[in-house]
């Protein structure tokens, strides 16, 4: 999440939401479960995140974000 984070708070987004709305998920079930995958395929590590993220670039609740207005 940390990298998540950077790029939300970069962008002007609430991280905080974005946090909160990606530890929930994790525990949707009732149990808190890893929200990544990883696996070797041949000579290939992947990975794979699964996290709900809504964010948007204009407009919104972004337009009221002090800082995005003025840097953006």
């Amino acid at each position: 999440m940390n990298g998540i984070d950077a790029v939300a708070l970069a962008l002007g987004q609430d991280w905080r939401a974005i946090e909160s709305a990606a530890h929930s998920y994790a525990a949707i079930s009732g149990k808190y479960k890893p929200m990544t995958k990883y696996q070797i395929d041949g000579d290939m590590f992947r990975g794979q995140l699964e996290i709900p993220i809504s964010v948007g670039t204009k407009g919104g609740a972004i337009s009221t974000n002090p800082s995005y207005i003025n840097t953006h």
